[in-house]
């Protein structure tokens, strides 16, 4: 399995460990209700990572076969 996790920093929604915590904390969440939804070991999942005000700040990308 792995993971591809991307997030720029420097705007103004996003630039403390707390914002970064945040922005973690909600895919963290994302994944564990995306693993819940699928039944099949070798389903891949991804999303996009947005800050308070709603601006796409990164993506994220887990693979269960280990391609990325």
């Amino acid at each position: 399995m792995k993971l591809l996790l991307e997030i720029e920093t420097g705007n103004d929604a996003m630039q403390t460990m707390g914002d970064i915590a945040r922005a973690l904390t909600e895919v963290a969440r994302r994944m564990y209700d995306a693993r819940l939804a699928t039944a099949t070991p070798d389903h891949d999942v991804s999303g996009k990572i947005f800050d308070d005000n709603g601006n796409r700040v990164g993506k994220w990308y887990m693979s269960e076969n280990g391609s990325i």
